[in-house]
């Protein structure tokens, strides 16, 4: 392979194992993985915020 070849596959693999990462996170941040997500002091849901 060339070196540009290279590099595409190694920015491809990059982005997909990135955005892998960040779903993952939104997942677990959110609530969805169970158990209860982050709250303030008044109770609210911290994150995510949808307003």
């Amino acid at each position: 392979m060339t070196g540009t070849a290279i590099a595409f596959l190694l920015l491809a693999i990059i982005i997909l194992w990135g955005g892998l990462a960040l779903a993952v996170v939104y997942y677990v941040r959110s609530g969805a993985a169970g158990g209860q997500p982050p709250r303030d002091r008044e109770g609210n849901v911290s994150w995510p915020r949808d307003t």
